[in-house]
């Protein structure tokens, strides 16, 4: 943009040459904007994630759904795009997070993660939390200080508590700012923290990603699933060529056609097979990921996708997701077929598909009268291994 003089620091504590990795919480960029118009702050600082991506491929619908919220200042205040773990979440934040600015919508835009895991290069990689605070778990005070440093208010961070809500209150009162909390389902007490910043927030808005869905009446939702059929090609392709392989880069439509089906079209397990093709047959590659072991290549991946959440179901809720891998993927099953195939005890059927649905795990699809339960493949292929039972041990 010609009014921008923009320049980046980077600073680079993990492996910064890994094409892909999805918002590496220790590599900051800090985007310096000398010239300030349409509302926006002059000097302001963006500390943003880097671009987990090249560009940003389909999500058109998705995208102009969050820009709408965000422009319109009688829409919910709060926008939380929800989805699995690896489908694009933080890159359509990302993306949306950057059109806003271009388009003058806030004067500060405040970005906040408290995830410590990252898959990078087929592997967890264990990061502290995106914050000055240090390692301790994201709170409620933790945001009102990141608040006030990402807004030029540094003196915020050093106030007690009473003091720090209300200069941050105040703050959000007079100033247009875009609070976007990203992977807030790493966040104890998450429902809380959100009602709290409901107290506070005044004329700005928030950008939430999650895997679980936020439960608040002034939370307008964003289901986000995998890439259709053309967009999941056309991602592969592009992924491919940015990363130098070129083999997976030329393949014909049919070939990629099939990676995007065995992967649901889940960027983050699309980018995991591109890599492991340039160095293995693409049979064995889609066989590995579909038949996956406590002990296979792939288990971080899935480790990665389902542990967190898997932890926090009912013993009915995973009763009720083992025996939803009857039903075909994507198309699932009816309500009644679901329920009459559960072995949850009839009374703990509904809170117990509530949970799975909340998290992510299952999806709620059709038409209102005519609903369906449907599990993503990745997560059918899960719930069919051998993990589950060593979780479970």
């Amino acid at each position: 943009m010609s009014e921008k003089q923009q320049r980046e620091e980077v600073e680079i504590t993990g492996d910064g040459n890994v094409i892909g990795d999805s918002n590496v919480v220790s590599v900051t960029k800090h985007y310096h904007y000398g010239e300030s118009k349409g509302g926006t702050s002059a000097g302001a600082t963006l500390y943003l994630p880097p671009k987990a991506y090249h560009r940003l491929v389909g999500r058109f619908d998705e995208l102009e759904r969050v820009m709408s919220a965000l422009r319109d200042p009688k829409h919910k205040p709060m926008v939380a795009v929800i989805g699995l773990g690896g489908i694009g979440k933080t890159a359509l934040a990302r993306e949306a997070v950057e059109r806003a600015w271009d388009e003058k919508l806030f004067e500060y835009i405040v970005w906040t993660s408290s995830k410590t895991e990252h898959f990078i290069s087929e592997r967890i990689v264990r990061t502290g939390v995106s914050t000055q605070e240090g390692d301790a778990a994201y709170s409620f005070d933790t945001l009102l200080s990141d608040i006030g440093r990402q807004c030029d208010r540094v003196d915020i961070a050093q106030m007690p508590p009473g003091q720090k809500q209300a200069a941050v209150k105040y703050l959000l009162a007079k100033k247009r700012v875009l609070i976007v909390m990203d992977n807030l389902e790493t966040v104890p007490e998450s429902e809380k923290l959100v009602a709290d910043v409901f107290q506070i927030l005044g004329q700005s808005k928030v950008l939430i990603t999650s895997r679980h869905h936020v439960r608040h009446e002034r939370v307008y939702t964003i289901d986000l699933s995998g890439f259709p059929e053309d967009e999941g090609v056309t991602f592969l392709r592009e992924e491919s060529k940015a990363r130098g392989i070129e083999g997976v880069a030329q393949a014909n439509r049919p070939s990629l056609v099939r990676v995007h089906q065995a992967t649901g079209g889940a960027p983050l397990a699309m980018k995991l097979v591109i890599g492991q093709i340039s160095r293995q047959p693409m049979d064995v590659v889609l066989d590995t990921l579909k038949e996956v072991s406590f002990k296979g290549q792939d288990y971080p991946f899935y480790r990665f996708i389902y542990r967190h959440s898997w932890d926090m179901l009912e013993m009915n809720a995973r009763m009720a997701l083992v025996d939803m891998s009857v039903f075909p993927p994507i198309i699932g099953g009816t309500v009644d077929d679901v329920q009459a195939i559960s072995q949850a005890e009839a009374s703990a059927f509904w809170p117990a598909m509530d949970q799975l649905v909340t998290l992510s795990l299952v999806d709620k699809i059709g038409p209102v009268g005519r609903e369906r339960f449907a599990l993503h493949p990745l997560t059918q292929y899960f719930i069919k291994s051998d993990i589950t039972k060593e979780w479970a041990d």
